[in-house]
């Protein structure tokens, strides 16, 4: 902001107070506006969460991708629960108590199983960092169904397939 008035005032060549009382008011009350708009416009065209239109999709697909008896767990469950057509299962602990209980006990894979969880969909990175909750192996339990293309984050939004047990 000092800055802004120096350069302002260097241009103008004034210093005086009535001066400072003129420009530090139009500084503020018009040229960060100006910039906050500018910002808050291009966030608004792409998005809050630029990826969330990935999950919108992914959400919208799962029906086409999956059996009738699938069940779908994720750790970001809310787009993909609000707007697909079956219930899906937060599997992050926030709203789930049992599924604290087996992280826990590093036995994500497990509760997994237990529940009938047959799909997992999320960001690559966020499942890959669950598995420090999980047995050994936990990443090798799944094959990918469908992956797509997503803005920066957490890498690409997954779709896996848990496999039958061996």
């Amino acid at each position: 902001l000092g800055l802004a008035y120096d350069r302002v005032a260097r241009l103008l060549d004034v210093r005086s107070r009535r001066a400072s009382a003129i420009f530090l008011p139009l500084i503020v009350f018009t040229l960060f506006p100006a910039l906050y708009l500018e910002r808050g416009l291009e966030r608004y065209r792409k998005g809050f969460n630029p990826w969330q239109v990935v999950y919108v999709t992914a959400a919208r697909e799962l029906e086409t991708l999956l059996p009738p008896d699938a069940k779908v767990g994720a750790f970001n469950a809310g787009i993909f629960g609000y707007l697909g057509n079956r219930p899906v299962v937060n599997l992050d602990g926030v709203v789930n108590g049992e599924i604290q209980a087996a992280m826990r006990q590093k036995r994500l894979l497990a509760y997994l199983r237990r529940k009938g969880i047959t799909h997992v969909i999320d960001h690559r990175g966020v499942i890959e960092s669950y598995a420090l909750w999980a047995e050994p192996g936990f990443l090798d339990a799944f094959r990918l169904v469908r992956e797509y293309p997503t803005p920066p984050s957490s890498g690409n939004v997954v779709l896996l397939a848990l496999r039958t047990e061996r």
